[in-house]
């Protein structure tokens, strides 16, 4: 796993599907954006932190919507191949009161990361809100790194009790290794050199 060839976009440019047409449209690919329709309105959310989950046979990627830090959604897309093309199915959690049942009261939900543990599943996601000296940042209070147990029901992914995870990472993933859990996340800023990759670990 040195070498790669790009192979194509995840999302099919051309792609229009009927049945979501008011969520979704042809113009996600290349320039990155996804076209989220609410409310007679259009808004253009950048996507990034993707993530592929295999779940009975069918494959989802996870992805960040990004508007604003008080604006931002988990998206789920379905293919039923790995190289095929992602189709929308569903908005996971928005930090947007608008989106109804999805809404949960956490900003900067980014970093989707869908993990089986046995014969269970479940999402981690959100961002850190400590700045790399540990100090807690006042700006950042509603944001966090939450767990919570994924199911599916009438072909859609639904979440179950959300857990604090920590106030230090974002873009956090999970290892099961030797016995033991080993959460690896970053934290720090871009902008000063202080941005390193960390690990915890539980029993």
């Amino acid at each position: 796993m040195v070498s790669w060839n790009f192979l194509k976009y995840a999302f099919d440019e051309r792609y229009i599907d009927k049945r979501v047409v008011n969520d979704y449209d042809r113009k996600v690919g290349r320039n990155g954006k996804f076209p989220y329709h609410k409310e007679n309105r259009t808004k253009h959310y950048a996507i990034w932190a993707p993530d592929i989950f295999k779940y009975k046979n069918k494959y989802y990627l996870f992805v960040s919507l990004h508007l604003s830090i008080p604006d931002t959604k988990i998206a789920v897309f379905e293919s039923d191949s790995i190289n095929g093309d992602f189709k929308f199915i569903q908005i996971l959690v928005s930090s947007n009161k608008k989106d109804g049942d999805s809404y949960v009261d956490t900003e900067e939900l980014i970093d989707p990361f869908p993990i089986t543990v046995g014969r269970k599943s479940y999402l981690m996601y959100g961002s850190f809100r400590r700045d790399s000296g540990g100090k807690w940042l006042p700006k950042r209070s509603k944001m966090g790194v939450y767990i919570s147990q994924l199911k599916m029901k009438k072909g859609k992914f639904v979440l179950g009790k959300r857990m604090f995870v920590t106030e230090y990472y974002e873009g956090c993933m999970v290892i099961p290794h030797g016995g033991k859990y080993w959460l690896l996340g970053t934290n720090g800023s871009l902008y000063n050199s202080t941005y390193k990759i960390d690990f915890a670990v539980a029993g």
